[in-house]
């Protein structure tokens, strides 16, 4: 990325060009969110996870999970709720509903990463997985 994250400078802001979103989530004690779906990755971490929505009420892109029920953390509509949150020296405890998120979804991140590897594996052998050719295709020797 070549442009400016943000217009200017600020002191409590270190713009990281050089470390992914993977290496951060490795190295983080939590995730604070809104919308984003990387919290299925990150739940695989067993770390907490709190979620900043402070739109909550006006948001309207629609959400891939039923809001805030099936989260795998709580929802902090303000600031203050935030704070209170980073500050609680319990926030580091995993409860029910987070290993409820994971039973219930990881399942399918499995599933559709399998299915992606297999559809990538199709796109490089040229061949249909019902087809009567070697299945190996290209692979095999």
């Amino acid at each position: 990325m070549k442009n400016d994250i943000v217009p200017k400078k600020y002191d409590n802001i270190k713009v990281v060009r050089d470390f992914s979103t993977n290496d951060f989530m490795f190295v983080s004690d939590m995730l604070i969110t809104d919308y984003s779906s990387v919290i299925f990755e990150y739940a695989l971490l067993k770390k907490p996870i709190g979620f900043f929505c402070y739109d909550l009420a006006i948001y309207d892109r629609g959400f891939y999970l039923n809001y805030p029920d099936d989260l795998p953390g709580e929802v902090y509509e303000n600031q203050e709720q935030l704070e209170e949150f980073l500050q609680d020296s319990e926030n580091t405890k995993l409860t029910e509903k987070y290993d409820t998120f994971i039973k219930k979804n990881i399942c399918q991140v499995v599933t559709d990463t399998v299915v992606n590897v297999w559809q990538v594996y199709k796109f490089i052998c040229g061949e249909k997985i019902n087809g009567k050719k070697d299945i190996f295709c290209k692979f095999k020797k």
